[in-house]
């Protein structure tokens, strides 16, 4: 049997992420933490899925959460959430 050229073929893979506030460790009593937590699963999720890189996929996620740093998105934990995400996506190369 011949092989398939790969031009035939596109393999892709994508996130979507769900996380709480909590999940996150944003400042969970402050109002609108929830729309927060919505906004950093969408706009992470769609920097994971468009960039090719670990590093330039955490650039602009760092961005992300730097919009919203007064929630405490900006904060230790919520970074460290942001890395184990992109080790799990991309491959931990530690």
């Amino acid at each position: 049997m011949k092989a398939l050229s790969d031009r035939y073929m596109v393999v892709t893979k994508s996130i979507t992420l769900h996380l709480t506030p909590s999940a996150w460790h944003l400042y969970t009593n402050m109002k609108f933490v929830e729309l927060v937590a919505d906004y950093l699963n969408k706009h992470i999720a769609d920097a994971f899925n468009q960039c090719d890189t670990i590093e330039e996929a955490l650039t602009q996620a760092e961005l992300v959460l730097e919009n919203v740093s007064e929630f405490g998105a900006f904060d230790t934990e919520p970074r460290e959430v942001l890395h184990l995400l992109a080790d799990k996506f991309y491959g931990d190369k530690s």
